[in-house]
């Protein structure tokens, strides 16, 4: 169970996520139920969800909202308390929590060294990722079918994914030191009370970066490997698409001019497809500069000869591109005329 609930958690559609995680699917915390889910910057849309049974039409989650770093009034506040509490404490005890959180101050900067790598390192695939939509992008331009419109909507989720991803790499940047203090304050009051109180103010301080770069770098991570994997399956399809250029517009026998099938796959010659065809000519010829596609089985007999010489004499040789496949979906007898896509 818990597996299909973190599965509806990575897909857009039919979302389940709980608001107080930003999104993400954590087990005992409040669930949103979404019919989808979309992802601007650092903040994600909810369309047609349901929230602890009251229903809404929009929400509008902010990573800013969830993941605040604490002010420098709340942490004076907290050091203030801490140094009261101290007060009922042995110079013994004090040492022992010194030593504590000096440690933990340390674990701290250590796992901020590392969060800090991964971000490095997420900079270069980000670029090398960028680089790679432009490619698909420069794939996707050509094609000049219903396909492209396919296409270019899987892009523009791709592209939501990538800028996302590229909006957490700017903020985790932006998240600057906060440690409110050194142990070079020591110099003024080396007592165990003081060291304690100033480890504290370390430790809590950097433990908040920690948490925050953390969520930034989960965050990175997330999209980026959800941009990926929109990626890869359109850069296959385009390559698909690319290499098969005959399967873009795929003709019906009813053909309508300059898409028909002349010829059937059992060749015979179809007259009113022929006839058709005749009508259209002059039309499209009169635009100038068309040029037509002429795609035939390999067991053509010589009635698409026939063919190929009307056309020839009609628009030119140098407008004519005659294609031959050893395998044609329309079949292998079959002729299929059509208007080059790519001199409109």
């Amino acid at each position: 169970m818990n597996f299909l609930l973190y599965l509806f958690n990575r897909i857009p559609v039919f979302h389940i996520s709980c608001d107080d995680a930003y999104g993400a699917y954590r087990s005992g915390l409040p669930r949103r139920f979404s019919l989808l889910v979309l992802v601007f910057g650092r903040a994600k849309l909810y369309l047609l969800t349901l929230h602890k049974g009251r229903p809404g039409l929009v929400k509008l989650l902010r990573f800013s909202e969830m993941c605040l770093l604490d002010s420098q009034q709340t942490i004076d506040t907290l050091t203030a308390n801490y140094r009261t509490n101290t007060n009922a404490l042995t110079n013994e005890q004090l040492e022992i929590q010194y030593e504590f959180l000096k440690e933990r101050f340390n674990n701290n900067e250590d796992a901020k060294s590392s969060l800090e790598a991964r971000i490095a390192a997420h900079i270069t695939s980000y670029f090398a990722l960028v680089g790679f939509y432009g490619y698909i992008l420069t794939m996707i331009f050509p094609i000049s079918s219903r396909s492209a419109c396919v296409a270019g909507f899987v892009f523009g989720i791709g592209c939501l994914f990538m800028f996302a991803c590229g909006a957490f790499i700017w903020s985790s940047m932006q998240v600057k030191g906060i440690v409110r203090s050194t142990f070079k304050d020591l110099a003024a009051d080396t007592s165990p009370r003081t060291q304690a109180v100033l480890a504290y103010t370390n430790w809590y301080a950097s433990n908040q970066e920690v948490r925050a770069l953390a969520s930034e770098v989960k965050n990175i991570e997330s999209n980026m490997i959800l941009a990926l994997c929109v990626a890869v399956p359109l850069w296959i399809a385009a390559q698909f698409i690319m290499s098969h250029p005959e399967r873009e517009q795929p003709a019906t026998d009813g053909g309508s001019g300059m898409d028909a099938k002349v010829i059937s796959a059992n060749g015979s010659l179809a007259t009113k497809e022929v006839a058709a065809l005749l009508a259209e000519l002059g039309k499209h010829l009169s635009d100038g500069g068309e040029k037509f596609v002429i795609v035939s089985g390999q067991h053509a007999n010589r009635n698409r000869d026939r063919i190929v010489g009307i056309l020839k004499l009609a628009s030119g040789d140098e407008n004519i591109r005659d294609i031959r496949l050893p395998q044609s979906v329309w079949g292998d007898a079959s002729v299929v005329v059509k208007l080059d896509e790519g001199t409109r």
